[in-house]
């Protein structure tokens, strides 16, 4: 009974480190940085003032995400981190908008993932880059999506493209884990 359960763990070893890593650096960012989605004052620890950074790292979302969505959508206007089209709602991009937080969690899965750190260290700046790329492609279709589909946005929103940002993180680990993590660049 014992061998089946060691089995177990030894063959599912990354995937339950993955997820202990992903809910530990959940937990870790919610008892440490304080702030509701609307509040332009964010706290580390609840004392350290961190609403300076976030509101520029912020408008740099906001900045990004108008440009591809202008692409798509040459009407959409910025002002500020609000991003409109004319005769429609628009939206704001607020520091729970910026990807900060999925960024903080692929760091942490990675610095627990296992592999060699020599891989660590170009993979994990690559990985928080295609983080950020994902943020933007998630609120762009945000954009695009309270323009002409209101209704849904909402749904997609607080559901569909939040996970499946989580998902495309387990894919980018899953990229390390199967492909990277060993990784020997040999020369003949």
């Amino acid at each position: 009974m014992k061998q089946p359960i060691i089995d177990f763990f030894r063959t599912y070893k990354g995937v339950l480190l993955f997820f202990i890593s992903m809910f530990a650096a959940d937990i870790v960012w919610k008892l440490c940085i304080s702030g509701d989605e609307q509040s332009a004052t964010i706290f580390f620890l609840k004392r350290y003032d961190w609403s300076e950074a976030f509101a520029f790292i912020s408008t740099i979302i906001a900045k990004t995400t108008y440009f591809f969505t202008s692409i798509f959508d040459s009407s959409a206007i910025l002002r500020e981190n609000i991003i409109s089209f004319p005769d429609s709602k628009g939206i704001m991009i607020v520091w729970s908008c910026s990807g900060i937080k999925q960024m903080f969690i692929f760091l942490i899965i990675m610095i627990f993932a296992d592999g060699r750190w020599k891989n660590k260290l170009w993979f994990i700046p690559i990985g928080l880059l295609i983080c950020f790329f994902i943020n933007i492609l998630r609120t762009t279709t945000l954009a695009l999506i309270i323009k002409d589909h209101r209704e849904i946005f909402p749904f997609m929103h607080h559901y569909v493209l939040k996970y499946l940002y989580y998902c495309l993180i387990f894919i980018i680990w899953l990229l390390w884990e199967e492909r990277l993590k060993n990784f020997s660049h040999t020369k003949h």
